[in-house]
Order: structure tokens, then C-alpha cells, then sequence
């Protein structure tokens, strides 16, 4: 650990009074003393020490909070749409694990709005072109890759160890599932949702109502999605709003949409919160 530490403090450099190391150094310095890149991350960071690739993230959430992601895994159900926006922010923000999960292949009608997709990888597995995407964002980040989708009998599978799951999915019996497994696993889930100009995005806590209560026995298999598509700006706001979402719970900075859940009309860039218990409803 001394050999390393000298190491890492001959590598590092200020930056506007910071003192940081680059991804280059970090990269020689995984390779020549046997660690990965992520340990190399968190002992830098634990010495007060920025990799440089997180200097932006700082500023927000702080060194601790970039510790708390690099020791945090997230399970992301569903590599679509938004699960693809999700795990492209995750992984550029340092989440140091991400579990995905999608038994799905891409096609043509991936290509306008999805952000893993590209015209040459029509047919491929959904969940590999993910971890070959996050090996490339940030190699920091451990894969696990599940190609399959959720069911009762691998979901712990998927979400073993999560410290938060994200619902990427696009059909109601399966949120319902993964709401079910989640509660009993303790793991808060982020939700999000599109249908059009239409999103919707909530954190539902362990043992806490969730959107699908307000439906009952009404519950549809799918959402307006299924009637009004998905345009290509769509995922990349409740996406990107989900993956904040994510990073609260992990850093414990900003307040969470606890049991509320943010509707958006994004053809007239109206917001509305909803409540989906009397004590939030009191509380607004």
C-alpha cells in the first residue's frame, strides 16, 4: 500500500488548487502494481485525490459521493430505450457495478430513439452490446450481464446485492414483479416510464405504494406507449431523470421523488407531481 500510495502521489497533479490524477496514470498504474482501475480510483479518492474523469462530478456530489457510487451496484432491468440512456449516465458517472438484464435483440425500430443501437448491430443481444458500451465509457465499471428477461424465478439472480434497481421496462406485469421482488429484498426502485410526449419518473421504497396501486384490477400490459410510440427526444429526458434519481439515493445529495411521482406533458412543457400516499399528499 506505501509502494502505491508514493505512486499515486508522484502521479498527481493541481487543477484549479485540486489535486487529481489522470485516467493515463491511473491506467499504468492498475497494470503496474496489479489492481484494477476502480481500486485505483477509490485509493486516490480516499487520500483526497480526483481522478481527473470524475472532476466534473465533484462539484456536485463530492468525494464522498463518488466513493458511495464506485462501492454502489445498480440493477438495471430492461436495456431499451431508457435502460440504455440509464447505463450510459451510470457508467460515465462511476457507478462501480451495473447488473443488466434484457432478453431482447435489437431491430429496426430500436434506431430511432435508443442509444445503444447502431445499424450494424440489428439482431444482436440487447445485453451485449450494453457491456461492450460500458467497457469502452469506463472500464472501471464490473458488468453482469443477464440475457434474459425478468421472471420470478431468476429475478434475485439479477438483483442480488443491488443497492437500487432501476425499472426500464415496458410492460406492467413486469414492474409488478420486479416491484414485488424488490420489496421483499428491500431495494428501493427508480420508474420511469414514456408514451409519447408523455413521461413519467418515481422512486418507489420498500414495502411503499407505487404507480400501479392507483390502478387496481385496471392495470393494462401496456402503457400508452403501445398506442401513441416513443420519439426519439423521449428517453433521454426520463432517462436521464431516472439516472438522477439513482445517483441521490446512492449519495444521499438532493431529494428523492419519494412516493411521488413526476409527470411530464413534454409537448407543453408542463410538470405536475403526484402523491401516491395521504402523507406525501398532506406534506404538498
Amino acid at each position: 500500500m506505501e509502494t502505491l500510495e508514493r505512486s499515486i502521489k508522484a502521479r498527481t497533479f493541481l487543477e484549479q488548487g485540486s489535486p487529481m490524477i489522470s485516467l493515463a496514470d491511473c491506467n499504468d498504474l492498475s497494470r503496474e502494481h496489479g489492481v484494477s482501475i476502480k481500486e485505483i480510483e477509490i485509493f486516490a479518492l480516499e487520500r483526497q485525490i480526483i481522478p481527473a474523469r470524475y472532476d466534473r462530478n465533484i462539484g456536485t456530489i463530492g468525494i464522498e459521493g463518488q466513493l458511495r457510487l464506485l462501492r454502489s451496484r445498480v440493477a438495471v432491468i430492461g436495456c431499451g430505450g431508457l435502460g440504455g440512456v440509464v447505463i450510459e449516465i451510470l457508467a460515465r458517472s462511476g457507478v462501480g457495478k451495473l447488473a443488466i438484464a434484457d432478453g431482447d435483440v435489437f431491430s429496426d425500430s430500436n434506431l430511432n430513439r435508443q442509444i445503444l443501437s447502431n445499424t450494424g448491430d440489428m439482431g444482436y443481444s440487447k445485453v451485449d452490446v450494453a457491456l461492450e458500451r460500458v467497457s469502452s465509457i469506463n472500464p472501471s465499471v464490473e458488468v453482469f450481464p443477464f440475457d434474459f428477461p425478468l421472471d420470478e424465478a431468476k429475478g434475485c439472480v439479477i438483483l442480488k446485492e443491488a443497492d437500487v434497481a432501476v425499472d426500464a421496462l415496458d410492460n406492467n406485469p413486469s414492474r409488478k414483479l420486479l416491484y414485488s421482488l424488490c420489496s421483499g429484498l428491500s431495494i428501493p426502485v427508480v420508474h420511469g416510464a414514456i408514451g409519447g410526449f408523455i413521461g413519467q419518473v418515481g422512486v418507489f421504497l420498500p414495502g411503499k405504494p407505487t404507480h400501479l396501486d392507483l390502478f387496481g384490477d385496471g392495470l393494462t400490459e401496456k402503457g400508452v406507449e403501445a398506442i401513441a410510440g416513443v420519439p426519439s427526444f423521449a428517453p433521454y429526458v426520463v432517462g436521464s431523470l431516472e439516472a438522477a434519481e439513482v445517483i441521490k439515493l446512492l449519495t444521499g445529495v438532493g431529494d428523492i421523488l419519494k412516493e411521488t411521482l413526476l409527470l411530464l406533458d413534454m409537448s407543453q412543457n408542463v410538470t405536475e407531481f403526484l402523491p401516491l400516499d395521504e402523507e406525501n399528499e398532506n406534506s404538498l
